[in-house]
């Protein structure tokens, strides 16, 4: 294993003096860190506001910190860690040590080894006190399998600001009367958007209608401008499929109002038939006639000559299409940051009116995340880790930025990196993001913004439910083979009432009400549970 450890045993051997000197020597602290304290959960501290300031203040000479040794996986997703990863962690060890009482080693994973390597190694009983969950080995899958440890006994006392910053979601992580780790605090509201060239708007005269768009209907008068002046002249379509293959809207709708549509917790569905309503009941989507609906208006798009036609026949993203030329819009999902994302994606400035405000439901908060297995050897200092990661601003921006002046700059608050970075992980994967620097372009207060925008996010009803697909795995394949084949045609818009009837029929055969009713009892156990 790449372990970097420093070994700081209380040996009776050893003399008084001996132990002061090797303290002394670990609180040395590099001039150029910033001052980080551990903040108030409900208003955890923001890299926009901190500035270099001295070491921070470490424990007396004669009371050094006995020191914990923690081994944790880390997913390496820009797979930088092998090559990078010792002389980060070696700075975090520098920090810790005489900060926190704790060492860390930190393996890490490439996508590759992570799906094939990590549960190997768990199941195997090898050691490991503190993982990253996700991408395959997250919280539901690895708690099912019972490789994850229950830390209810331990978190109050060695995580307590950590706990009460994530109070709101914990529900997600706790599961047959277990709390199996925590979710990444990280942007957890999923919107819905209409993407169009900015460009093209401001040769219509169009910017303004697009900025403040309220309705379907505003929105099918600029489809119908970009039709008959680009369209013919330039092979420019009005719309095309997104990242997925639909050009149909996401949700339910009551009218032509944006305000109008309806929203529910999907109960983690992997093939898009669940409808739930507030009160503990699950039924078809299908055969609520405001699903059909939308399905014929995007009809009417492709019948007036708006979609391109070749939207169900490629592959090709919804980015790379408005990117080369082919579509002005589409509609797609993002979390906040959207037009600098879509922008950049797009290769063209662009305007982005949300349609549909998400909720935050579990599906948001299992995806990444920590967790102690079953083999480690040191939960408590493996939960004092987790506290450091979700108050502690300078490890967080360590071990996901790298090191300021080696990694990359700070310009006007927000990190600059070079041509070729030496060390950069997503930002998503682990502890607190909002006490991360900003990304160049996403603007100081980009976490700030996170933090707000999911304070004031609505929660789904079922928060903490996760469906168990052990009795219905088999109807779920077949579930997802119809989709196959009958949603790309419907998405962009093949829709006929003929089509969706045959669809459903085939749905019907599948098995999906037996696959609806398990669920239904599934949601009712955990109603009662809770």
């Amino acid at each position: 294993m790449r372990q970097v450890k420093v070994l700081l045993a209380s040996l009776l051997v050893l003399s008084l003096i001996v132990c002061m000197f090797a303290a002394c020597a670990k609180q040395a602290e590099p001039a150029s860190e910033p001052q980080t304290t551990q903040t108030t959960p409900s208003t955890p501290s923001t890299p926009s506001t901190q500035t270099p300031a001295d070491e921070p203040e470490a424990p007396p000479a004669d009371e050094p910190l006995e020191i914990d040794d923690i081994i944790m996986y880390y997913f390496d997703l820009r797979m930088i860690g092998a090559d990078q990863g010792p002389r980060i962690v070696d700075a975090i060890n520098e920090y810790i040590g005489p900060k926190y009482g704790l060492n860390v080693s930190i393996d890490y994973f490439v996508i590759g080894e992570w799906l094939t390597k990590v549960q190997l190694a768990i199941g195997s009983g090898e050691r490991v006190d503190l993982m990253q969950l996700g991408a395959g080995s997250d919280v539901v899958t690895l708690q099912s399998k019972g490789m994850l440890m229950d830390i209810s006994e331990y978190v109050d006392e060695y995580a307590p600001e950590a706990l009460e910053l994530m109070d709101k979601y914990m529900d997600s992580y706790r599961m047959n009367g277990g709390l199996y780790g925590f979710p990444t605090f990280r942007g957890y509201v999923t919107n819905q958007y209409i993407i169009m060239r900015k460009d093209i708007l401001e040769e219509l005269g169009m910017v303004e209608l697009a900025e403040n768009m309220s309705s379907w209907s505003e929105y099918e008068q600029i489809l119908q401008a970009v039709h008959d002046n680009y369209t013919d002249s330039q092979n420019l379509w009005a719309v095309s499929k997104n990242s997925g293959w639909s050009c149909v809207p996401n949700g339910l709708w009551n009218g032509d109002k944006f305000t109008d549509s309806y929203t529910w917790d999907t109960l983690l569905d992997p093939t898009s038939q669940v409808l739930t309503d507030n009160q503990g009941n699950v039924s078809w989507v299908m055969d609520d006639p405001r699903h059909e609906e939308k399905y014929a208006r995007v009809a009417t798009w492709a019948e007036k000559g708006y979609i391109w036609p070749d939207s169900s026949l490629v592959d090709t993203h919804g980015d790379e299409l408005m990117k080369q030329g082919i579509s002005f819009s589409m509609l797609d999902r993002s979390e906040y940051g959207i037009e600098a994302v879509k922008g950049n994606n797009c290769g063209h400035e662009v305007i982005c009116p949300k349609y549909q405000d998400g909720l935050i439901v579990t599906d948001s908060l299992t995806g990444w995340g920590c967790g102690v297995p079953t083999t480690a050897e040191e939960p408590e200092a493996a939960c004092k880790m987790i506290n450091v990661l979700y108050t502690d601003a300078y490890v967080m921006n360590l071990l996901t930025r790298g090191i300021e002046g080696e990694d990359y700059t700070l310009v006007d608050g927000e990190v600059v990196y070079g041509d070729e970075p030496h060390y950069y992980e997503a930002d998503f994967l682990i502890g607190n993001n909002t006490l991360l620097y900003p990304l160049q372009g996403q603007g100081a207060d980009y976490f700030e913004q996170i933090k707000k925008i999911n304070d004031e996010a609505q929660l789904g009803t079922y928060m903490g439910f996760t469906l168990d697909r052990s009795n219905v795995e088999l109807i779920i394949g077949n579930l997802t083979a119809v989709n196959d084949q009958y949603s790309k045609t419907l998405g962009t818009g093949g829709y006929t009432p003929e089509l969706y009837a045959e669809y459903k029929s085939k749905l019907l055969d599948a098995g999906v009400q037996d696959y609806l009713a398990d669920i239904q009892n599934q949601l009712t156990a955990f109603l009662a549970s809770r």
